[in-house]
């Protein structure tokens, strides 16, 4: 294999940009990313061109700019592109910045929220046959070409603070009811079941994922047990997938069963689904809310309940856990949460009222 004699080019570019320093703003949420492509021109002994191994372009490391020193480690660094967009706006095209003799890395970065900078001029350092080389050099001119004795490119990594948004900025929709089958092995009679639609208010943002675990089998997180005829409900909230997606119901809290069902739920990008389904003769109460964080498309996330309401024949997205007002005889369960602050106010001021009775009282009969 020949060896490498220096390079002709060694250029950082960001978010697909070929303009030196450019800016790309990101959300320090860990999960939105920058594109960071490498782009290297490497040459022989004889100046035949060389491209790059794999593994050789994975040595290339990310450098601050003005100190050189090693940034790797304040920033994330992935292979693989996520489904978060980039920043709007900073992805131009790239109007033939590279040729086909350039080798050519490709990877993608994203910002916790700890980092404490407010931006950072990041260049690029790799080693080949024991030369290092940086595109930090402040008297070439910049755009990556070999001047001067050194190369001149930088890109610029802006963390953004996120936001979060409310309940009031989702909005969710009973769509209907949604066909059902069992997998190999299950049994029982066709299911009642309904589905609802979760997205944002406005419609510039869309719901590209959650926290809610992607596991083969999603079990119930509610159950309803109503008295007499009336028919029970459980309820789902199933992880954001891809329009057309299948998704695998659990029939009960937790394990796997005969009654578990299949559906394809996913019929719009960038929104969130729930089920409710309407049953008889289910065992055990276990009414309650579910809280979510749902990842918009900036890789922001929204923590919020969804609520199951109406006996658990419909659901809302609210703020809080609390589950009060929907006519159920299950509401003195679930007022709970507001007894050890209430209750114990009314106490103290009954016990209150009791003492300076009392002491008035004995006070009455000292003076006769």
């Amino acid at each position: 294999m020949a060896q490498i004699a220096g390079l002709n080019h060694f250029q950082i570019k960001g978010n697909g940009s070929p303009k030196d320093q450019f800016n790309c703003p990101i959300y320090k949420n860990g999960r939105q990313q920058i594109q960071v492509d490498i782009v290297i021109d490497a040459y022989g002994e004889s100046g035949e061109i060389i491209p790059l191994t794999p593994t050789q372009l994975k040595t290339v490391r990310l450098i601050d700019y003005d100190s050189g020193s090693i940034v790797d480690g304040q920033l994330t660094r992935s292979d693989t592109k996520n489904v978060f967009d980039f920043y709007g706006g900073t992805l131009p095209l790239d109007a033939g910045s590279v040729n086909q003799n350039m080798s050519v890395l490709t990877f993608y970065i994203s910002v916790p929220s700890s980092v404490n900078f407010a931006q950072k001029q990041v260049a690029a350092e790799i080693t080949l046959e024991g030369a290092t080389y940086r595109t930090n050099d402040h008297s070439a001119p910049p755009g990556g070409a070999f001047n001067n004795g050194g190369f001149n490119s930088s890109i610029i990594v802006n963390p953004l603070s996120t936001y979060s948004f409310w309940a009031a900025d989702f909005q969710i929709a009973k769509l209907g009811p949604i066909g059902s089958g069992y997998p190999p092995g299950g049994t029982g009679q066709s299911r009642d079941l309904y589905q609802w639609e979760i997205t944002f208010r406005d419609r510039a943002f869309r719901i590209l994922s959650s926290d809610i675990p992607d596991v083969h089998l999603t079990n119930i997180f509610s159950q309803f047990v109503r008295s007499g005829t009336n028919k029970d409900t459980k309820h789902w909230a199933v992880p954001v997938r891809e329009v057309g997606s299948i998704v695998y119901l659990g029939a009960g809290l937790e394990g796997s069963s005969a009654r578990d069902v299949y559906i394809y739920p996913y019929v719009k990008h960038g929104a969130a689904y729930a089920i409710h389904e309407e049953a008889t003769e289910l065992a055990g109460n276990h009414y309650i809310s579910k809280r979510i964080m749902y990842i918009d498309h900036n890789g922001c996330g929204h923590f919020v309940y969804l609520r199951p309401n109406n006996n658990g024949t419909t659901f809302e997205i609210v703020d809080s856990a609390r589950l009060i007002g929907d006519g159920s005889h299950d509401d003195a369960q679930r007022v709970g949460d507001l007894y050890p602050t209430v209750v114990p106010v009314i106490s103290a001021a009954i016990t209150a009222g009791i003492t300076a009775a009392i002491k008035s009282v004995l006070s009455s009969v000292r003076r006769r």
